[in-house]
């Protein structure tokens, strides 16, 4: 998932926001309906790749792997509303083949090239040794953990145990009148 606002110019990769992007996260994996998917699990990596255009600059994406629901069910979670003169945004949901190489693929951690996964922009930007300084600089500024997104589970992966959420209707009380109002 990639979106325009967490786009940055090269030179201002300190100034993203990781924890508002996991909360966003977070709230797109709650708005799926908990209370059928109580088993929902979901960790990946908030990665910052080069990205080309007419100048280079940091493309910030969420790569995760989600299980516990269908495409069509992340497809709408984590749907993009288009806004005028804000930079593109991209979800791209795929089913995993291969299993070992995606998680491999989730967790890599060094400084990439990005292009736009529908052709046809399929050839990545190259980072310049700058770009390496920064993207250095930029995780030696995180705390241990930082980019790490978990969804359903705690730090060693093992699944929370969510109990489904109950809805319950709400309950008007009965005010009764202040003594000024009563009839006589």
């Amino acid at each position: 998932m990639v979106r325009g606002e967490w786009q940055r110019r090269a030179g201002d990769l300190l100034d993203v926001n990781i924890p508002a992007v996991k909360q966003m996260n977070k709230r797109a994996l709650d708005s799926l309906d908990i209370a059928n998917l109580p088993g929902l699990i979901a960790v990946g990596t908030f990665k910052a790749l080069i990205g080309k255009s007419f100048e280079p600059h940091w493309v910030c994406q969420i790569h995760q792997i989600v299980a516990g629901t269908d495409r069509s069910g992340l497809t709408r979670a984590f749907r993009i509303k288009r806004s005028r003169g804000k930079p593109d945004s991209t979800t791209l949901v795929e089913e995993v083949k291969d299993l070992a190489q995606t998680i491999s693929s989730v967790l890599r951690a060094d400084v990439r090239g990005w292009y736009h996964p529908v052709p046809p922009d399929d050839v990545p930007a190259q980072p310049t040794e700058a770009h390496r300084e920064e993207f250095d600089r930029w995780l030696l500024s995180l705390s241990y953990g930082g980019r790490i997104i978990r969804y359903g589970c705690d730090r060693y992966l093992n699944p929370l145990n969510k109990k489904p959420q109950v809805t319950r209707p709400k309950v008007r009380k009965q005010r009764s009148n202040p003594v000024w109002l009563t009839k006589l």
